[in-house]
This record gives C-alpha cells, sequence and structure tokens, in this order.
C-alpha cells in the first residue's frame, strides 16, 4: 500500500511539474513566435 502511495503521489507531482514546464514553454515559443510574425509581415 505505502509503493501505491508514493507512485500515486510522485505521479501527481510529475503530471502538475511536466503541466507547468509545458506551459512556460508554450508561453515562451508564443512570444517568441510573435515578432517573427510581424517581420513577415
Amino acid at each position: 500500500d505505502r509503493v501505491l502511495l508514493c507512485r500515486s503521489g510522485w505521479s501527481t507531482v510529475a503530471q502538475s511539474q511536466f503541466t507547468a514546464t509545458s506551459a512556460s514553454w508554450i508561453q515562451r515559443f508564443s512570444c517568441l513566435s510573435l515578432p517573427s510574425s510581424w517581420d513577415y509581415r
């Protein structure tokens, strides 16, 4: 039971961490892609 609890807790932490990092990367990519799109116009 302890192993299952540790695994479920770790998966939750890893998932939240992955979501936060992916969101930050999306924000960085959007900020970087916006100026380039303006240059093309």
